[in-house]
């Protein structure tokens, strides 16, 4: 699996998938449509994962801090950033063409 080029360090994404291994053990754990911030990315196999800035995970029992699905994950797409935004005015009044 690739990382997505919207992964990167800094990046904000929303939580897109609930943890119930996190929940049932307790331990701190991101949650579905929080935002938070990629503070590292840990490419390991089988899939790629993440570490956020707002939760800081359990250490596992190979000595290592808990990372988190990149599955899990979306991008933050801000009303800027939203490519729609900026075409609103032609969506909201069309004009209206005689055939």
């Amino acid at each position: 699996m690739s990382i997505p080029s919207w992964a990167y360090r800094g990046a904000k994404v929303v939580c897109v998938k609930n943890f119930p291994r996190a929940e049932v053990e307790g331990v701190n754990h991101p949650h579905v449509n929080s935002v938070y911030t990629i503070r590292e990315i840990d490419p390991v196999p089988p899939g790629d994962c993440i570490r956020l800035a707002e939760v800081i995970g359990h250490i596992c029992l190979d000595g290592h801090e808990a990372s988190w699905g990149i599955e899990c994950f979306r991008p933050l797409i801000t009303q800027s950033d939203d490519i729609s935004a900026h075409f609103q005015h032609h969506l909201s009044n069309p004009v209206r063409e005689e055939a």
